[in-house]
């Protein structure tokens, strides 16, 4: 007889802290939902909660918009297919193209140019450079990366090569010659 007031108290208290735990998810995602300004409230699991974590964290933008502007990028005898994002920098870009750069060498990672004028900006710390990233620094240096590079420094996005095999051979060492064009659609 003593035993059934020991279950009744151990299944009262089971039931209080799965309540207990459940309205702390509870609270957690009402806050999360409402530091992001929004009327509705949202309820999500842990698991999702991990995986909203994992797309913000990506340093990478979204291409999948299809209005991305398509390049061709010329080293010595090689031709590289680029895509530049559709934005304000890369539209002042591709109006003075085709461009012939003489790009130097820089941190055996990167060949770069300097213009003499400035392009529209919209810079962030990008943090994880990938080889083939076509990437803006302050308003008027254009930065061509051939090696992966972990970054503090704050760029605007251009584009990217689209397949970067080979791009580290075809810059070789020192200055290049560059030529960037406008791909032809059909």
């Amino acid at each position: 007889m003593s035993k059934i007031p020991f279950y009744i108290s151990s299944i009262l208290l089971s039931m209080l802290l799965t309540a207990c735990e459940s309205n702390a998810i509870l609270q957690t995602s009402v806050m999360q939902s409402e530091s992001n300004s929004s009327s509705e409230i949202l309820i999500s699991s842990p698991a999702e909660e991990g995986l909203e974590d994992a797309a913000k964290d990506s340093n990478e933008p979204d291409d999948s918009d299809t209005s991305m502007i398509a390049l061709n990028i010329q080293i010595g005898e090689m031709n590289f297919s680029a895509k530049l994002f559709d934005n304000e920098s890369t539209q002042a870009l591709a109006a003075k193209m085709p461009l012939k750069l003489d790009m130097s060498e820089l941190n055996g990672n990167e060949k770069y140019y300097f213009f003499s004028e400035s392009f529209p900006t919209a810079s962030e710390r990008i943090g994880n450079i990938h080889a083939g990233d076509l990437l803006l620094y302050g308003s008027d240096c254009l930065v061509l990366f051939y090696e992966d590079y972990e970054t503090s420094y704050s760029y605007t996005r251009l584009g990217y090569i689209e397949n970067p095999s080979g791009l580290a051979g075809a810059l070789g060492n020192g200055e290049v010659q560059v030529i960037f064009s406008l791909a032809v659609s059909y």
